[in-house]
């Protein structure tokens, strides 16, 4: 059940933001108290980083009745109409997890209030019921407002006064089929005979109006790019001119308040975002997935027509004919649910598997939207009817070059038409806004470990800030950077500028006050001047689902074989794997022998990710095809494989017919092999001919009875096995799946 919903998680954290929130329309509705902090001419993060971080909200404590509260009496009404302070206004949800209203010459927005999740639970997308259980949906956390001109900004809590707590078991509403009047019926029949049959703003009068599909890789901003590429083709299309430059995704993923980095968010609360401080060129900002919110440009030296933002943001209601007739102004950003097969899409109408009514993330008529991407134009099938053309966020070589098309029908059981988004791009009147928030990001000096909190399962990008780095050694090495997330102390390394995988840990307790070293952000130090920056791995759990997968089976077999337990383990982990599988094995049950190539990461292990070497858990510097041919036959009850090179890769020394092998022949008559391997990996094109390799080597070692698979993590351009080479059939109750 564990492995279930880890790849459950993988495919619902590409848009949907990993608060644990769960609200509908029925919860909001009542009698709200505002209560508004100071305002300023200077806009406020109130209380929140950048991009946001979950585990770090201002929640509310308790209810600010201080001389500096205003209090403002909200009435939230059925059809998003409102009553604010006595002036009539509007409200509405942002999914399931943000209110926003209007009114009163003001905007408020705000996160729904929440329980705290337990430890170790954080920035995962739970499951609805455990969402509905954490969520409080009478109050808010801390949110932000602004009058309309962009001038006057603050801070705000909101908290329902017409009852007295919330349960977790929210109100349900269920909408019916209507039939259309004859009269709406006909409307309906005239828009489309006034549109034209077809559109596709890719091509439209020979021009693209839309930029190409980025590739988001294994970070969750889909959000961004689709809000961004809408944003970018409506300014282009108004403005007539199909040579405008295209507004950075990367500015709104890792500096707004409003959505989580790489960790998801969703277009609306983009676009809200770029309305409020603005909107900057692609070269300002240009896209990664290990980012920070820090500008290339002073936006103060931006060209007159490059000082712009997002104006008029707004949900298209109505269905497909609202959505049909809003097309005609340029693309809009959608959000829907989507499945690990459109993964294999490749052209032609993607017909989606049905959704049941018990699938994860349906609440009455409510669906939790899982991606984002940009509807672009339509059209009509002789076979199948008519049709959305939808450009993903997975990269040209994709799909038809990015892009899908699927049934309207279809689209709509997905959800598609529940949260579309527009907006508009106007001059920036008040450019020092965008200024102001530029200078204050600059002068903070913006963590990394504020942008990538997330581990490697749902990001592209490496957690925590530069601690020191090993240089490069010899021609073909690179530097080795040591990082560090100062909130949690998770710690990690990758190789250069890698992509791919890192070494991890969670190392517990406080950070050793001499690890506190201040860099240069153009030099970091030697990590062999540091000292004191010990990490203390007891009863720490691991970082990634991949080791988690391979710790366990170890685990397993030291609990319940009858004899001493020996292991070779091929790739170190940062001593991460080694030490978890000590703490839960036994005492004195488990033989550990860890091999690692480079003796760098091997010194790096000890210094600063906690490896403690001893008799029973031993270290030999050397690649794993040489463990494996001088090491004593037949006397492992398992060799467990965590060997990569950069970009996701897995060397051929750790994946040969030759290697596969000779590590049979260190099997006991009943032991198994394990390793850790990626099928499919945004870092690297060629992990999938990897794979194939070793799964033919492993074929060869052990015939196909003695192959078995497990899915250790599962998104749309990442696909991560644990494959078992299993020698007898004593523990084959231990695999996975039939092999």
């Amino acid at each position: 059940m564990q492995m279930y919903f880890a790849v459950v998680l993988a495919c619902l954290q590409l848009s949907a933001a990993d608060l644990p929130i769960h609200c509908l329309s029925s919860d909001a509705q009542g009698s709200w108290e505002f209560a508004l902090g100071p305002s300023s001419d200077v806009r406020s993060s109130c209380g929140h980083a950048h991009p946001d971080d979950p585990e770090r909200e201002p929640l509310l404590a308790e209810w600010p009745h201080s001389g500096q509260a205003t209090i403002m009496k909200v009435e939230l009404m059925g059809g998003g109409s409102a009553d604010v302070n006595g002036a009539s206004g509007t409200w509405n949800l942002v999914s399931d997890e943000a209110l926003q209203v209007v009114g009163s010459g003001q905007e408020f927005l705000a996160f729904f209030g929440f329980q705290p999740l337990p430890a170790g639970d954080a920035g995962e997308h739970l499951p609805m019921m455990l969402q509905k259980r954490h969520s409080k949906c009478n109050e808010t956390v801390m949110g932000w407002y602004r009058d309309s001109t962009r001038t006057s900004w603050g801070c705000w809590y909101g908290r329902r006064t017409d009852v007295r707590r919330q349960s977790f078991l929210q109100h349900r509403t269920r909408s019916f089929v209507k039939h259309g009047s004859a009269a709406a019926l006909g409307s309906s029949l005239r828009l489309r005979e006034s549109l034209p049959q077809a559109l596709d703003w890719q091509n439209v009068s020979g021009k693209a109006w839309v930029d190409p599909s980025i590739q988001q890789g294994r970070c969750g901003g889909c959000y961004a790019i689709a809000a961004m590429q809408m944003l970018s083709a409506r300014h282009r299309i108004a403005k007539q001119d199909s040579t405008l430059t295209k507004f950075s995704a990367a500015l709104p993923m890792y500096c707004s308040e409003y959505t989580e980095g790489c960790g998801g968010g969703f277009p609306f609360l983009a676009a809200k975002w770029s309305e409020d401080v603005g909107l900057v060129p692609e070269s300002c900002m240009p896209w990664t997935t290990e980012g920070s919110c820090r500008m290339k440009c002073d936006p103060s030296t931006l060209s007159p027509e490059n000082k712009l933002r997002a104006s008029n943001h707004r949900y298209i209601t109505g269905g497909e004919d609202a959505m049909l007739e809003e097309l005609q102004a340029g693309p809009l950003a959608v959000s829907f649910k989507s499945d690990p097969d459109l993964l294999q899409y490749t052209g032609g109408l993607w017909e989606p598997p049905e959704l049941d009514v018990d699938d994860l993330g349906r609440d009455g008529d409510f669906l939790a939207p899982t991606h984002s991407a940009v509807l672009v134009g339509y059209g009509e099938d002789a076979a199948h009817g008519s049709y959305w053309i939808i450009q993903n966020a997975w990269g040209p070589a994709w799909g038809e070059h990015g892009s899908f098309r699927i049934r309207r029908d279809s689209a709509r059981a997905r959800g598609m038409e529940l949260l579309v988004v527009a907006a508009d791009v106007v001059p920036d009147e008040r450019p020092q806004v965008l200024q102001s928030f530029s200078e204050s990001t600059s002068n903070a000096g913006i963590s990394l470990a504020a942008v990538a909190r997330s581990t490697r399962a749902n990001t592209g990008g490496h957690r925590g800030e530069p601690l020191c780095k090993l240089s490069a050694t010899a021609a073909d090495d690179q530097d080795i950077i040591v990082r560090i997330d100062r909130e949690t102390n998770f710690r990690g390394l990758s190789f250069g500028l890698s992509a791919g995988t890192e070494t991890a840990v969670q190392c517990g307790g406080a950070i050793p006050s001499s690890c506190n070293t201040v860099s240069s952000s153009t030099s970091l130090p030697e990590c062999a001047a540091l000292d004191g920056c010990d990490c203390d791995l007891h009863a720490q759990d691991l970082p990634f689902p991949g080791m988690q997968a391979l710790a366990e089976k170890v685990v397993l077999m030291c609990n319940s074989a009858s004899h001493d337990v020996k292991v070779m383990m091929i790739g170190l982990g940062g001593g991460a794997i080694s030490s978890y599988i000590r703490d839960r094995c036994p005492a004195g049950r488990l033989t550990l022998d860890n091999v690692e190539k480079d003796g760098r990461v091997a010194g790096l292990a000890s210094k600063f990710f906690g490896f403690k070497e001893d008799e029973k858990s031993t270290l030999d510097v050397t690649d794993g095809l040489s463990a494996v041919l001088h090491g004593a036959r037949g006397t492992y009850d398992a060799v467990m494989i965590d060997c990569f090179a950069g970009h996701d890769r897995v060397p051929e020394s750790c994946r040969s017919s030759e290697f596969l092998g000779a590590a049979k022949a260190l099997l006991k008559a009943d032991g198994i092999i394990a390793q850790n391997i990626w099928a499919r990996s945004s870092a690297s094109s060629e992990v999938e001919a990897d794979f194939n390799a070793a799964i033919a080597s492993y074929t060869q070692a052990f015939g196909k009875k003695g192959l078995y698979k497990e899915v250790a993590f599962d998104a749309p351009q990442s696909l991560e096995y644990i494959v078992y080479g299993l020698q007898g059939q004593k523990l084959s109750s231990l695999m996975p799946m039939e092999p």
